[in-house]
């Protein structure tokens, strides 16, 4: 609240402000991602540009003159900002980026816009999941996954990486939360590691917990896409910070206010790794520092 509460402060608010930033709730990532984003558009350098930033509820009922451009950040800014346009809102010609979104969660709504939508994805890219496993766990691939409704489309891609690489895969479908165990008991009779995806189906408050003592139990490490899930007991997680998304999203908004037009959606460009030392030990695995494996993850994705 405190970090929330400087921000406005900061902001020098204004009712034609060219950019507003959109929170989905206070404090937390939420707070740091616009934190980093207005820094990065109200640098001394930086093309003059006027921003307003505020929980999305308080934008939208207070919105003045509309804006250039929406960031919003987190799924219910999106989620409501868009419903607010297809009710003929006073900003539902406006376009909208969205960051800190699940691609999924992003597609099922960005159709429903009634102007120009893009995003800043929270997910990686299929291939730095595996290259990352690769560099951390070579001894290990065999690679299980579960698949919801929202994950389920990338299940050939992930397949055809992982042969690219040696490695096999064994998914299993999850429908519904009755699926779900005796999917991942299944799974975890032939697979070496599980890879979380980002699901609300299949990885969520309610799940997580059990998902983890089943995996530790059966000494299979889980790999996961935010760092929330290491603290809980994920061997590795893969991910991009909140000020790893607002670097990327800025040089969107600057490209957007020099020629009006968005740049396509995007996955992120930027990452970090983290590990937890204490689960890797207990099974048995030696992990290389997760700083180093970022740079090496860095390395082979640089253009040669």
């Amino acid at each position: 609240m405190l970090l929330l509460t400087g921000l406005r402060a900061g902001a020098a608010l204004a009712d034609d402000a060219g950019v507003w930033l959109a929170l989905s709730e206070n404090g937390g990532p939420y707070a740091e991602a616009a934190h980093a984003l207005r820094d990065e558009l109200t640098t001394p350098t930086a093309r003059r540009t006027e921003v307003r930033l505020g929980l999305w509820q308080e934008l939208l009922a207070n919105p003045g003159r509309p804006p250039q451009l929406i960031v919003t950040i987190g799924a219910a800014a999106y989620r409501g900002v868009i419903e607010d346009a297809q009710h003929g809102g006073a900003t539902a010609n406006v376009p909208v980026l969205a960051i800190l979104v699940p691609r999924a969660f992003y597609e099922s709504l960005a159709p429903k816009a009634r102007a120009p939508t893009s995003a800043v994805f929270l997910d990686q890219p299929l291939t730095r999941f595996l290259d990352l496993l690769r560099l951390a766990m070579p001894e290990r691939k065999r690679i299980g996954v579960l698949l919801g409704p929202e994950s389920a489309p990338q299940s050939a891609a992930l397949a055809k990486a992982a042969g690219a690489r040696g490695m096999q895969l064994f998914a299993a479908q999850v429908g519904s939360e009755d699926e779900l165990y005796p999917a991942l008991r299944n799974i975890l009779t032939d697979a070496e590691v599980l890879l979380a995806l980002p699901d609300s189906r299949v990885f969520n408050t309610g799940s997580l917990q059990n998902i983890l003592i089943t995996t530790y139990r059966q000494r299979v490490p889980l790999v996961a896409f935010a760092p929330g899930y290491v603290k809980a007991g994920a061997a590795l997680a893969l991910y991009s910070s909140p000020t790893q998304a607002a670097d990327q999203a800025a040089a969107m908004v600057r490209a957007f206010l020099g020629s009006h037009a968005l740049a396509a959606p995007q996955l992120p460009s930027d990452f970090s790794v983290a590990v937890n030392e204490r689960v890797a030990r207990s099974l048995g695995l030696i992990i290389a520092d997760p700083d180093d494996l970022g740079e090496l993850l860095r390395r082979q994705e640089a253009p040669r």
